[in-house]
């Protein structure tokens, strides 16, 4: 039976956690001495050493008398054995902390594609909107990729004209869906997909989901568009060429700077 993404994240971030708190509670049955705050720093230090796979109980307990100046420097050690060990996890679990953190998003932004489009879209979300997106690519091992994830979003690798991809990136609840695939027929599907997501839910609570998909060819966007206007579900489809879009909104503003003034 193959395990689905949300399982294996959930199943591996209890991994961690058991292994902190036993590790945690577990030096101080080993050593009662190591409970206070005089070994705080010891104890850090041996957790950090279990997760990296050492022996929490390899070695006794340092002298009381160490000096502080030692005290501190090995707290220091420990912290940068910190990041180093979420910059490790992060790059082993990626997928599976990505999917963690997914999950815990109520209502996200889904973008399909990283490309010019998908990254302007991107960007405008987290500076205008204050928002992260979500964002499905196959290729997501590109520089571009990289900036995405400096910058805050989440990026699921795949492909989104797969169900289940388009779930692990949290469509079934996405408050919108804009898809900038390079192949018209992609967009076509993803939109499919993402109506099959939501009619499979059997609590809406009155949510409702609008993904926009882009077209190259205006014609195919006016004939789907009159094709979806009629129809009324939790998922709004709305086509549209972002060409198109950009040539009425000029022509709307020079329309508006010529227009004589009384």
């Amino acid at each position: 039976m193959k395990l689905g993404r949300k399982f294996t994240s959930l199943f591996w971030a209890a991994v961690v956690v058991a292994i902190i708190v036993l590790t945690w509670f577990g030096l101080v049955r080993a050593y009662p001495e190591i409970g206070s705050v005089r070994y705080f720093p010891d104890r850090l230090f041996r957790l950090v050493k279990t997760v990296m796979g050492s022996d929490p109980s390899g070695t006794a307990l340092e002298s009381p008398d160490v000096p502080w100046q030692l005290i501190i420097a090995k707290l220091l050690v420990t912290l940068v054995l910190i990041r180093g060990l979420m910059k490790l996890v992060g790059g082993v679990f990626r997928d599976n902390v990505t999917q963690l953190r997914v999950m815990l998003k109520k209502r996200p932004t889904v973008i399909v594609g990283a490309g010019r489009k998908g990254r302007s879209i991107a960007a405008d979300l987290r500076e205008t909107h204050h928002e992260t997106g979500v964002i499905i690519e196959r290729n997501a091992d590109s520089s571009d990729i990289a900036a995405l994830r400096r910058a805050g979003h989440l990026v699921i690798s795949g492909d989104a004209t797969t169900s289940s991809v388009l779930k692990s990136a949290g469509a079934q609840k996405a408050r919108r869906v804009i898809c900038f695939a390079q192949e018209q027929k992609t967009g076509i599907q993803v939109a499919g997909l993402v109506r099959e997501l939501w009619s499979a839910r059997k609590n809406l609570d009155r949510e409702t989901c609008d993904c926009h998909v882009h077209l190259d060819n205006p014609q195919l966007v006016d004939l789907f568009r009159s094709h979806v206007q009629a129809e009324i579900q939790p998922v709004r489809v709305h086509f549209f060429n972002l060409h198109k879009m950009v040539a009425r909104s000029l022509f709307d503003r020079f329309a508006q700077e010529l227009a004589p003034r009384s």
